[in-house]
């Protein structure tokens, strides 16, 4: 005679073929038995082997199939029919993301980038998920406007009304997301178990469905696409020091997506950073792109910090590649007067233009080094200039750079 444990599996895996045939069908209550053929395997006192893989394919069809049907709303609702309608609590654990922030799910699965060159992650206890951040919150200004970040889908138990003869109930079961990059194990039928992790695939996501502006921003910085931004991968964190990146020439930031992922991968590392990164037009202004960044630094400390209670954002590190090395220089110099005059024989307090235009060259041309910045790493960074600017390469790039209107507007009403 089979045990109880054989017999569990049994019902686990007949529920889970019925919901692949319903699915078929296009009929919703699929999700239904998803949900059960999940929340009967959980309930298992091994989490290895068969149970394992009814338990994980239960899973991928309770969130697919959840989506699709509108039974499921990662930002908080899950409604399955176990007897009567009920709705599934969601919980949150270790995310700097609002539950808002969750706007959907995609399987971590889905995304390959072979451009990065490492996978990183385990098998464990749930299903890794690719989260779509779409929605609007205060602070927006400094994220992107597609955001994906990971999480760990688990369905457990959560205490009395699972028990119950023939089947399950939703009133005894949770539907938790973990952040991969923070929680590594949980808590699993009274033992401590690896939690499933896939921490390349938001980074995988970002290369796959990110359309690459490197070409746009060199020769037509003025595109209002390629304008010069600081974003955060996560909501701000207080206690977390900033590790700003900035691109080098002929590039955006998706060039940083293999080291992201090393680093992020660190958790000593992901508990004591948080990344941001810098994109700019790289066929325009030097100047212009590290008064932008300036400003925009400035900014984020207004936004969030506006006491200057936080003293991890003065020990911000800045990262700098090749044309990025130099827009990093200039975070942590003094111009003083230096390099107005190199391009004016008058004082700046003669010069007649526009406010807006005064206001702009002051920007660009009078700055001092900004406090936040403690350390500066630079990455093949041409400080001497570099021969490549002289050679046919560097007159074929400046042949190709394209102004905006405002820009050549600017410099006529200079030049009158």
């Amino acid at each position: 005679m089979a045990d109880a444990g054989s017999s569990e599996l049994v019902a686990a895996q007949a529920a889970l073929d019925w919901a692949r045939e319903l699915d078929r069908q296009g009929d919703e209550s699929s999700v239904d038995y998803f949900y059960r053929a999940a929340a009967q395997a959980s309930l298992l006192p091994t989490a290895d082997g068969p149970t394992a893989q009814v338990y994980c394919e239960a899973m991928t069809g309770l969130l697919d199939a959840g989506q699709r049907y509108g039974r499921l709303d990662p930002r908080g609702t899950l409604v399955v029919d176990d007897g009567g309608r009920r709705v599934v609590p969601l919980r949150y654990y270790g995310f700097p993301w609002r539950p808002a922030d969750f706007s959907r799910l995609s399987f971590a699965s889905e995304y390959s980038a072979p451009t990065i060159a490492r996978r990183i992650g385990n098998p464990g206890i749930g299903v890794p998920m690719v989260v779509e951040r779409i929605a609007e919150s205060p602070g927006d200004e400094f994220m992107n406007a597609w955001q994906p970040f990971g999480a760990t889908a688990v369905l457990r138990p959560i205490g009395g009304g699972h028990d119950l003869p023939g089947g399950t109930s939703a009133r005894g079961f949770a539907l938790e997301f973990y952040n991969p990059l923070a929680i590594d194990s949980i808590v699993w039928q009274g033992g401590q178990r690896p939690l499933a992790r896939d921490l390349t695939a938001p980074l995988a996501a970002v290369v796959d469905e990110t359309p690459r502006q490197y070409l746009r921003g060199f020769t037509s910085p003025g595109d209002t696409s390629v304008r010069p931004k600081l974003a955060m991968l996560e909501p701000y964190q207080r206690g977390k020091m900033p590790v700003v990146l900035i691109h080098g020439l002929y590039s955006d930031p998706v060039t940083w997506s293999d080291m992201l992922n090393e680093l992020q991968s660190q958790g000593d590392l992901y508990q004591r950073y948080q990344f941001w990164t810098f994109r700019y037009p790289t066929g325009g202004e030097v100047l212009a792109s590290a008064a932008a960044l300036r400003r925009q630094l400035y900014a984020a400390r207004s936004t969030f910090d506006p006491a200057h209670a936080d003293a991890a954002l003065d020990s911000m590190v800045v990262v700098g590649h090749s044309l990025g090395g130099l827009v990093a220089e200039m975070e942590t110099t003094a111009s003083y007067n230096l390099l107005w005059r190199e391009i004016a024989n008058d004082s700046f307090a003669t010069l007649r233009a526009p406010p807006e235009v005064r206001q702009q060259l002051a920007s660009e041309f009078f700055f001092t080094p900004v406090p936040m910045i403690r350390r500066v790493v630079f990455i093949g960074t041409p400080h001497q200039g570099s021969s490549m600017a002289r050679r046919l390469a560097g007159k074929l790039g400046n042949a190709l750079i394209h102004f905006s209107p405002d820009v050549r507007s600017e410099r006529a009403q200079l030049v009158e």
